[in-house]
């Protein structure tokens, strides 16, 4: 998994935080996690490491972020973009941990393992 905190240059939440604490009990694998902190990442990287999954954190005033990641042609070369598995959280359940931490913990899961949420249609 790829968070995205910021792009340009492409920032993301590594080991110690807790976001990467969310990511790891939404069953997921931070691509980061081997860096501490908030850290600069290079393109190369994420390529390398091939996010299965990239989860962009937004917030309403910043919608050309969410335009920047989708329009990077470099890592239309990751399994997320060849498997349509990029994903937008709001920053505001996301970014301030409290009780809507939880909300962002099911939002996460569903995003990682979307197959343990599937509804069951059948009757």
């Amino acid at each position: 998994v790829l968070y995205v905190v910021w792009y340009k240059p492409l920032w993301t939440a590594g080991s110690g935080t807790f976001i990467d604490e969310l990511i790891q009990k939404a069953g997921g694998i931070n691509i980061a996690g081997d860096i501490a902190g908030w850290p600069q990442i290079n393109l190369e990287t994420v390529i390398e490491r091939n996010p299965q999954v990239i989860i962009i954190g937004y917030s309403e005033d910043q919608p050309e972020l969410i335009q920047a990641v989708r329009n990077e042609s470099t890592l239309d070369q990751t399994d997320a973009f060849k498997n349509n598995q990029i994903h937008t959280i709001d920053t505001d359940i996301v970014s301030r941990t409290g009780p809507r931490i939880v909300d962002a913990l099911e939002e996460m899961a569903k995003m990682i393992n979307p197959e343990i949420f599937a509804e069951n249609v059948s009757n």
